[in-house]
């Protein structure tokens, strides 16, 4: 196994460790069950959402892009790498949900790991972005819920 492989698989067991067998808190069986029937539905319904929000971004950066000379050299260039870090991120997480929907309606593994390195993707996009807060709240409860409802995928 590669070192990339090792590291990863080491994430994802120490996050199992915490979100599921020592957290102290767990979903109920019936909230589980709910949550992996309706989850490629919400996941459907959140890319539609997010869809004119990516496509803002780019036109967005495209628009401001002149008007960002205002606030000097170093404004122009970290407002133009953060829409850019935001919209590629928030690409790749589409990319990979969009991948991930069959095996999420199958109940495969491979489906649960694409949400997974979705989130993963969205998290160190938030970081690197400045949103630190963003990133560990948003990072904790998604991870948290993909973690307690990873038995269900085989």
């Amino acid at each position: 196994m590669s070192q990339k492989n090792a590291t990863i698989n080491n994430l994802e067991n120490t996050l199992d460790l915490y979100l599921v067998k020592k957290a102290p808190f767990q979903i109920p069986s019936n909230i589980k069950e709910a949550l992996v029937r309706f989850g490629p539905w919400l996941i459907i319904v959140f890319m539609i959402m997010t869809l004119p929000a990516v496509l803002w971004i780019f036109g967005l950066a495209t628009i401001a892009a002149p008007f960002t000379t205002f606030g000097g050299p170093g404004y122009t260039a970290s407002f133009t790498l953060t829409l850019m870090i935001s919209a590629i991120a928030t690409g790749a997480a589409i990319v990979l949900e969009l991948m991930a929907l069959p095996g999420l309606f199958a109940r495969k593994i491979i489906g649960w790991r694409y949400v997974y390195w979705s989130s993963l993707i969205s998290i160190a996009a938030s970081l690197l972005t400045g949103n630190i807060g963003g990133a560990i709240l948003g990072g904790i409860i998604s991870l948290y819920i993909l973690f307690q409802i990873k038995s269900f995928y085989k």
